[in-house]
């Protein structure tokens, strides 16, 4: 983990240092649609298929909000109601000339109240007969519960904990132009699939005239999309006395407290010097207390004056102190600026190891909860500070911001759309300016909303008969005119 702190710090100071340093590596990688696939990335043979169709229509142009969502009245069915129109192209089709082929669509996100879940589906080549030649299985697919972040423990990073479990689909039909609908069952893979097959010839007339349209219904219980049930929102905070916060305040302000015997110096800042107790270091944790007790340094980044009761703490400056005097003194976690989470999580790795996670979860919890308060309407701030958290996931190790980083691209995508439906551009190098900073990961992240084109279709919501059915249409992400991979 200490590694991959100081892996982020390095990046910050790249990025800082050079916006076209060559060998900087950012956590999204954007492949070129107008440049070669490198076929090497695709796993098992599999192809990418270009073309210009857009993978989802926008049905979306009221400019209200995914979540403000109209009432209407429903006979029966509980939950919420997704209706998708998937596209079917007919390049894909051609692909298809034996058994156990198979074509799969973009990602479908399902999202609502800051919940996520993503499907496609698959047409699969299963048999083969004289009279019908070809026929297929068409399955809806689960696939995860985030978008393209990987979720497996790697070295330096952390075991995710938020993972909302696969949704329990209900009422899963294709429905076709003329209304006839047909029962997508529950296989033991989990996937969703019809029971009659299709021939192949059945899904080529379908696409004769070009680009056809698969509708999809299914219903998910709305509980599924509470997002308190896969994190915990109210962590609880260590009791602090009135008069703790008047000395830390002070600290902080660099000013000199009664029975204060030892100094922490910023790297750079202003107030440089902050005024601390030997005894409240020593018992924050192990290693500021062998430090006091031996007077040693910590490593490279924290280093002890001799003849001086004083660290440096070389990498930090003067603002990132209340982070690390915060916890000190109120075992408290404050969250970092957006920028400064990688210099300041290698410190703590230093000096507080065994405290390490509950810092992630804190910071998670802080994240989702300013997203939450942003004013979608105002759009430039909106996207501005969902990029602040992505910075923030990306500068953290693997696996210890997901729930930040799935709300951080619901909320943004939400905001672009409703600007979009207004008929408002969302221009990119005015978020740099709102954030105050112009290095290529913002533009690297801000590519999941502008390249990426993210797409809305039109979703029926339905309540109880005791409750009202609702309309909602939702934003589904354009992948087919480029790929996208986070590593």
């Amino acid at each position: 983990m200490l590694d991959d702190w100081k892996a982020s710090s390095q990046k910050v100071k790249t990025l800082q240092k050079s916006f076209l340093e060559s060998t900087m590596t950012t956590a999204f990688e954007i492949i070129d649609p107008n440049e070669p696939v490198d076929e090497n990335k695709l796993p098992n043979g599999m192809e990418v298929i270009h073309h210009d169709v857009n993978a989802f229509s926008n049905h979306y142009v009221d400019g209200k909000s995914f979540d403000d969502l109209k009432k209407k009245k429903v006979e029966s069915g509980a939950g919420i109601h997704f209706g998708v129109d998937f596209k079917l192209h007919p390049d894909g089709l051609k692909k298809l000339s034996a058994v156990g082929q198979a074509i799969q669509s973009n990602n479908c996100i399902l999202q609502h109240n800051l919940v996520m879940y993503s499907f496609v589906y698959s047409i699969t080549v299963v048999g083969q007969n004289e009279k019908d030649g070809l026929y297929c299985k068409l399955s809806i697919v689960p696939v995860g519960y985030t978008f393209k972040y990987p979720t497996e423990m790697v070295k330096g990073g952390v075991a995710v904990t938020y993972k909302p479990q696969v949704p329990e689909l209900e009422n899963v039909k294709w429905v076709h132009k003329d209304g006839t609908e047909i029962d997508l069952v529950r296989e033991d893979n989990g996937f969703y699939s019809c029971q009659s097959m299709v021939t192949l010839n059945s899904f080529e007339n379908f696409t004769e005239n070009g680009v056809a349209v698969l509708r999809v219904e299914m219903t998910i219980d709305k509980d599924y999309f509470e997002i308190g049930e896969y994190i915990n929102l109210n962590l609880k905070e260590a009791h602090v006395a009135p008069s703790s916060y008047k000395i830390l305040d002070k600290i902080l302000m660099g000013e000199k407290v009664p029975k204060s015997d030892w100094i922490l110096s910023a790297g750079e800042g202003f107030p440089r010097d902050f005024h601390v107790h030997g005894p409240v270091l020593a018992d924050a944790s192990i290693p500021l207390r062998a430090a006091v007790t031996s007077h040693m340094s910590i490593g490279k980044e924290i280093a002890m004056i001799s003849h001086e009761n004083r660290f440096i703490i070389t990498s930090l400056k003067s603002k990132d102190m209340r982070v690390i005097l915060t916890y000190i003194y109120h075992r408290r976690f404050v969250l970092p600026d957006f920028d400064a989470v990688s210099r300041i999580g290698k410190i703590l790795s230093l000096l507080f190891r065994d405290d390490i996670f509950q810092f992630f979860d804190s910071w998670n919890v802080e994240l989702i909860k300013n997203l939450k308060k942003l004013d979608r309407c105002d759009t430039l701030k909106t996207v501005s500070e969902c990029v602040k958290a992505l910075i923030c996931v990306t500068c953290a190790p693997q696996g210890s911001l997901l729930g930040a980083y799935n709300v951080a691209l619901i909320v943004a995508s939400d905001a672009w759309q409703m600007a979009e439906a207004k008929g408002k551009k969302v221009r990119k190098e005015k978020v740099k300016k709102e954030i105050g900073e112009s290095w290529p990961l913002i533009d690297d992240i801000l590519e999941l909303w502008v390249l990426g084109k993210l797409k809305r279709k039109k979703y029926e919501i339905s309540e109880s008969t005791t409750s009202n059915a609702r309309f909602v249409e939702r934003r589904r992400w354009n992948l087919f005119k480029f790929v996208l991979l986070l590593f």
